[in-house]
């Protein structure tokens, strides 16, 4: 099986990329083709929170903190302190000022102001961005300080960042997981299903093959039921806090968004 998969990577520029997602499944021929491996891989950390280092920052800063345990940050404004949750704005009537952007103890759940689970609504999801981006939007902050433009600034920004973790299905179930202190999606972890392996290699191929939108468009398609499929089975191991059997599925669903993002990036050849 790793000699096939040394061989179709040598030969398939495409498929190696799709072994970016996961370099440590593949043989050391394979891993040498995908160059981007650990940028993509770094880019997945910071977008789950993860630490540069062997431990995960993610649950020392997005974790839910300790009952009297809430930090408490003093408005630049009025002077006001403010005990409990975060909040993008000063509370205190009349002012309305930008809060320092601290987001330690508050999750990407918490930010938008939603019930943590993995299961979600991506329209809740919707709502709740459109909402803040509104509050956020520079034209509302355009005449204020620079101090008030700048903390607007990266409050977008970290309203930016969780939705799109929050909205990916991998990198949620990813997030979901390191939450509950499991680390994943490892530069150095390993894929030994055989059968996911040629089931990328075969894609891959029908991808390279392709010579109308509308074959790409059935192969989505599929791919799209195998993602609702994964999540589905991801909600009920989470449900049991059954990480082990979360794990591969992970890393399946890994794979296959990177095969999405390739039919995303197709076009017709010329």
């Amino acid at each position: 099986m790793r000699h096939a998969v040394s061989r179709y990577a040598s030969r398939s520029p495409a498929f190696a990329s799709c072994l970016r997602a996961c370099p440590g499944s593949a043989p050391a021929a394979a891993r040498s083709a995908c160059s981007g491996a650990r940028l993509e891989a770094g880019l997945t950390r910071r977008l789950l929170g993860q630490g540069t280092r062997g431990g995960s920052s993610c649950r020392r800063a997005c974790s839910t903190p300790a009952a009297g345990a809430d930090p408490a940050s003093r408005c630049w404004s009025c002077g006001a302190e403010q005990v409990g949750s975060f909040s993008f704005f000063c509370p205190t009537p009349g002012c309305g000022a930008a809060m320092e952007a601290d987001y330690r103890g508050t999750t990407h759940f918490e930010l938008l102001g939603l019930t943590p689970k993995f299961a979600l609504d991506l329209a809740e999801v919707d709502k709740a961005y459109k909402d803040l981006q509104r509050k956020l939007h520079p034209d509302r902050h355009a005449q204020a300080e620079e101090r008030q433009r700048e903390r607007v600034d990266a409050h977008s920004a970290r309203v930016n960042e969780a939705v799109a973790t929050l909205r990916s299905p991998l990198l949620r179930a990813g997030y979901w997981m390191e939450l509950h202190g499991v680390r994943v999606l490892e530069e150095d972890q390993r894929i030994d299903d055989a059968a996911t392996m040629m089931e990328v290699m075969e894609v891959s191929e029908e991808i390279e093959e392709a010579t109308s939108q509308g074959a790409i468009d059935r192969l989505a398609s599929d791919n799209d039921a195998k993602v609702s499929e994964i999540e589905g089975k991801l909600e009920a191991c989470f449900k049991k806090e059954d990480w082990a059997a979360g794990r591969p599925l992970l890393e399946r669903l890994q794979m296959l968004t990177r095969l999405r993002q390739r039919m995303d990036e197709w076009r017709p050849p010329s």
